[in-house]
Order: structure tokens, then sequence, then C-alpha cells
């Protein structure tokens, strides 16, 4: 069975350089089936057996802010066009360094069951990314700049819709002299 996809990001533009991994059992049999697909120039074509699959769509950069999402429950029995978004609620906000400064070229990520996002912080310490309604687990690597501060889990936000959120990596300084 043909099956075409087309894959949109936020505010609908084309996204033609993401990868989607379909992954599933074919229709009335045991046989586990799995399949990446990349932009072959037009569409997204893939041949698979009739069957029921989940779809793993991910953005050409996990840290672009377009989030990775997973499509459930894909029923493919003929030849099928399928259209998948990348987009969600926007997130935004800065990430603070330790001296209540923004902090540049942190790597952050959202992560949930369904989707994941991240982001490498501007100069400014901005960032943006787009994902779904859920439950995300925060997670945020400082830069290069930045490697006297730890990474950390900064907790969880759960995201109905846009929403601004700073991610602040204060936290205890240690000075002195290790023997």
């Amino acid at each position: 069975v043909k099956v075409e996809a087309s894959v949109s990001g936020p505010n609908g533009i084309p996204v033609t350089n993401a990868m989607i991994i379909y992954f599933g059992h074919e229709a009335g049999s045991d046989r586990y089936v799995e399949l990446d697909t990349r932009f072959d120039g037009t569409t997204f074509r893939a041949f698979l057996p009739p069957g029921s699959y989940t779809a793993i769509v991910n953005p050409p950069s996990i840290v672009e802010g377009i989030p990775q999402l997973y499509f459930r429950d894909l029923t493919v029995t003929s030849d099928t066009t399928l259209t998948f978004a990348l987009t969600g609620h926007r997130v935004h906000g800065r990430v603070i360094g330790p001296d209540g400064l923004p902090m540049s070229d942190a790597t952050l990520y959202y992560q949930s069951n369904e989707a994941t996002a991240g982001f490498n912080s501007a100069a400014d310490g901005s960032y943006e990314i787009f994902i779904p309604t859920g439950f995300y687990r925060q997670r945020v690597w400082p830069g290069l700049a930045d490697r006297h501060v730890m990474d950390r889990v900064l907790g969880y936000a759960n995201v109905t819709g846009d929403l601004s959120l700073d991610l602040d990596l204060s936290g205890t300084w240690w000075t002195g002299t290790v023997l």
C-alpha cells in the first residue's frame, strides 16, 4: 500500500526535511513492521503492508522549537495520503543564569510521552517552542560558556495554552579549593 504524507510546522509552514518513522503490525499477522521515510522532493512516500501503525514525525532538528510528535492508531488498508502538523501551543520565555542574567546557548527540552521539543536559547536568553496540550518535563543544559552551571530538571509544566515561562538556573555558588 502506498502511503504519501506531508508535514507542516507552526503557522502551517511546510517541513520538507523531516523524517517519518512508521511502526506497527501487519493486518492479520504478528509480523512487526518498521520503516523510515524522508522527503523525496515532492512528498514523503512509503510502501507498507495493510495494518495499524504509529508514526513518529521528527523535525529536521530537535532544537528548532518544532515538536517531535507521535501519531497513533493510523489504519492503512489502501493507498493513503496523510497530513501531519508539527505544531502546538507557543511556550516562550528566558533562561536565567545563576547571576540573574540571561543565559545564551542553553539547550532546553520539554518532554512528554507524546511529544518532545527543544531549543537553544538566543543571546538574550530567549527561547520559543511549540508543543501540544500535555504535561511536560523541563530540562536545561547550559551552553559551553556556562559549563560551571549544572544541568537540571526544573520540574513539570502543564501546558494547556500559550505560556510564558522563564527557566531559572540560579542556585548556590561554591568557591574554594578542592583538596
